[in-house]
């Protein structure tokens, strides 16, 4: 068992056991005694409960919460415990070291059987045998060798060499392998992400090697996880990643691309020992496969759209445009509240109204649009057509010579 902080626990309630697997059926009074003396714990997310091919002399039981079995640290889980259920019996009861991780993917609160413990309750209550030996017979044959498996797949790529072992996603060799086979196979659209972390360097000298480190894992599991199952991200190299897009058009690359630059935005670096560390953020080039094409042209295109300076300002400016229009839309509601008179004798301001549109926006703006923005903010038109008022509203603000100001101020009214 991993070191694990000491807490100050509330005591274990009976009622937490109703649902365990191992207790099903057993009169939860009768065993009280025997449990009295067992440990509780509680973990935080991504605190190690078991390490690997370590020696483990407790059964887990999972009174809240979630856990992860993993064969490595970085690598995605093999299985998945909930509440109610128990970990760590093999190890127990055969006595060698452990073959997996196990992680908590959310905050836990585990009641911890030491191994003499588990055999009093064995003896004295033969519900909880049948239990225990119902579950290590179904795990026998399915949870073990599925880790079985993980590791013959595992051996696989390591003597192919085509996993990164930093990130866990496939590395420049297999890539080299399997660009050209997709290019050649692909019957409809095939698009190519390069993917760049911006300045890797900087953010290193800021936080250190390790938060570098848990920065390029998190950024490729954060794709890992939102890429279709015939899609595949690939580390290229020290602070770059491409993503394989097959079947997927010039619209839909940059709608992905898109989505992943604002997933990785707002995910903290979090590493297993719960230091956390901004954001990292990324930049994307983006090459759609032509016919012509081969892996080095396709990268190529990618490469080049990434440098494409232009390119990537447009990109930038798509993905905040909704959010500076929307803060723009806040402030203009927030100015013309105060414009707005309650009272019904009095003629609503529409003059004001238009000048706060061209002070916020600060931009060109047709008579239609100005009718919009207000439109948007619900301004009171007075059952009047938008656009009648204010066309009316500038003819006034012209009269007043508060256009010519607004003109040089603000930008020109068409």
């Amino acid at each position: 068992m991993a070191m694990l902080a000491e807490r100050s626990l509330r005591p274990l309630d009976m009622d937490e056991l109703e649902n365990s697997v191992l207790f099903k059926g057993v009169d939860l009074q009768s065993v009280q005694g025997l449990l009295k003396e067992s440990p509780l714990l509680e973990l935080e997310r991504l605190e190690v409960l078991i390490e690997a091919k370590q020696s483990n002399r407790f059964l887990y039981l999972l009174l809240k919460g979630r856990l992860s079995i993993r064969l490595k640290l970085t690598l995605d889980p093999m299985a998945i415990i909930g509440p109610g259920e128990f970990v760590g019996e093999l190890a127990v009861l055969d006595g060698l070291p452990t073959s997996a991780y196990v992680i908590a993917d959310t905050d836990c609160r585990l009641l911890a059987l030491e191994e003499q413990g588990l055999w009093s309750l064995i003896h004295h209550c033969p519900t909880v045998a049948r239990n225990l030996l119902f579950v290590v017979s179904k795990r026998l044959q399915k949870g073990n060798t599925l880790i079985l498996s993980g590791l013959q797949l595992e051996r696989a790529y390591t003597d192919f060499t085509v996993l990164d072992g930093l990130t866990g996603v496939y590395n420049r060799k297999w890539l080299e392998k399997m660009l050209p086979r997709t290019i050649e196979r692909s019957q409809t659209d095939l698009s190519l992400l390069l993917i760049q972390i911006n300045d890797l360097e900087t953010y290193i000298e800021h936080h250190g090697h390790q938060a570098g480190g848990y920065a390029l894992f998190t950024i490729a599991r954060t794709i890992r996880t939102w890429l279709e199952g015939d899609e595949n991200i690939i580390r290229y190299s020290n602070d770059r990643f491409i993503v394989i897009l097959p079947g997927t058009n010039a619209y839909t690359a940059q709608r992905i691309a898109t989505q992943l630059r604002y997933l990785i935005s707002i995910c903290d670096v979090v590493t297993l020992e719960n230091d956390v560390y901004p954001p990292a953020t990324i930049s994307v080039g983006i090459a759609l496969m032509s016919r012509q094409d081969t892996s080095a042209t396709l990268i190529a295109a990618a490469e080049s759209s990434l440098s494409d300076a232009i390119f990537q300002q447009l990109v930038t400016r798509m993905e905040l445009e909704p959010m500076v229009r929307a803060e723009k839309r806040h402030q203009l509601n927030r100015n013309v509240k105060e414009v707005t008179v309650e009272d019904e004798d009095v003629t609503v301001n529409h003059e004001v109204a238009v000048l706060e549109v061209l002070k916020i926006f600060k931009k060109t703006m047709s008579v239609g649009k100005i009718a919009n923005e207000l439109v948007a903010i619900h301004w009171d038109f007075d059952n009047h057509h938008p656009r009648i008022v204010v066309h009316e509203a500038l003819k006034t603000l012209l009269g007043e010579g508060v256009v010519e100001q607004v003109r040089g101020d603000f930008g020109a009214v068409q």
